[in-house]
């Protein structure tokens, strides 16, 4: 194994500096470069560019879905506290007899849970009486 003296390392090492630029060696390594990444460049568009027009897409069928969403009938439940909430459903039950969950959900625009909560405790206190 050849050792080599940290200067004489130096010496070699410009000498191959020396030889890669004087031959116009960097000059094609520098040109293969910028080819190179001009290519990755162009890649690079082309996907964002397919990007662009996927983005572009979502975005229209998300206008379509909310245009949707707003013709149909969605309904809005209303912020009360539980205790309005059962006095509502209570009134509605004795003045509506045998009526459907949904109607009350629907008729009193109440959160869905919370009617079917209600409901089963009015059914234990006894003021209400299920189906099967």
């Amino acid at each position: 194994m050849l050792k080599f003296r940290e200067d004489e390392l130096k010496d070699i090492t410009k000498e191959i500096e020396r030889d890669f630029i004087e031959k116009g060696e960097f000059l094609k390594v520098i040109r293969e470069l910028d080819t190179y990444y001009r290519k990755e460049l162009n890649h690079l568009r082309d996907y964002v560019f397919e990007l662009e027009k996927i983005i572009f897409e979502l975005k229209r069928e998300l206008d379509l879905l909310k245009s949707e969403l707003k013709q149909e009938n969605v309904l809005e439940f209303r912020k009360i506290s539980k205790d309005a909430a059962k006095e509502l459903i209570r009134d509605y039950v004795l003045k509506n007899p045998g009526c459907l969950t949904s109607e009350i959900i629907e008729n009193l625009k109440l959160d869905p849970e919370l009617v079917v909560q209600i409901l089963k405790e009015l059914e234990e206190e006894g003021v209400i009486e299920g189906r099967e």
